[in-house]
């Protein structure tokens, strides 16, 4: 029988390469893409910082793909934006409230072994594969939902609400506090601190860096040639 092929496209390294995040989502394969975050449970810290760079950044570009689909084909890009409410019961109590990512997303908390000290579990690993084969290829998705903080937390789009979730348990200044570090982070680059400067590293680092640009530019120009033939 022929097999069905789901192209995984990964972008490591956090926050260092999402400027690549253009490259694998197109408005070719728009329709049939998902996005699959993967956090750091070792480093609690990073988590709520990666995921809000990450995330916006995404889904501001997917926007601008389907913006650019409606302009020619309303109905096509009608139907993304409505596929991803199907998750989504109609009596939902949130059903109002919610701005739901436009593409399919399943957010995966790896090493949780080191964030519990716990042993690994077969069972966290099959209930990931049935999430991925669901959006890869269309099988039915998990059944399960676990909301218990003290095992892993499996939760389907739409078997959760705000009510269930609740308040975050830390206080509005601990909450200040989070969003001060993130700015901080974000003003303070270490690689560019004149005070870490060794001439050999940023030689190496600069090359890394016009060699990444290059890349990015020949990426972008394969997908445009990509495009231009499947259109002739």
């Amino acid at each position: 029988k022929p097999k069905d092929i789901a192209h995984f496209w990964e972008l490591g390294g956090g926050l260092s390469l999402m400027d690549l995040i253009n490259i694998p989502i197109s408005i070719e394969n728009i329709r049939t893409f998902s996005i699959v975050l993967v956090l750091d449970l070792s480093k609690p810290s990073e988590l709520w910082h990666t995921i809000e760079k990450l995330l916006p950044v995404t889904k501001n570009h997917v926007d601008k793909i389907i913006a650019d689909i409606g302009k020619s084909n309303s109905k096509v890009a009608n139907k993304i934006v409505q596929n991803v409410w199907r998750s989504f019961p109609n009596n939902h109590p949130d059903r109002e409230l919610i701005d739901p990512f436009p593409l399919p997303l399943l957010i995966i908390g790896s090493k949780y072994d080191l964030f519990q000290f716990t042993s690994k579990s077969e069972t966290h690993k099959g209930v990931m594969r049935l999430f991925v084969n669901h959006l890869a290829f269309g099988q039915d998705k998990s059944k399960l939902v676990s909301v218990d903080h003290n095992k892993p937390l499996v939760i389907p789009a739409g078997t959760d609400s705000f009510s269930q979730i609740g308040s975050p348990p830390a206080s509005d200044s601990d909450l200040r506090q989070i969003h001060k570090t993130d700015d901080v982070k974000d003003v303070k680059d270490p690689a560019k601190d004149p005070q870490y400067a060794e001439r050999d590293v940023d030689a190496m680092r600069t090359q890394k860096d016009q060699e990444l640009e290059q890349y990015k530019r020949n990426a972008d120009k394969s997908w445009k040639a990509m495009s231009l033939g499947s259109h002739t």
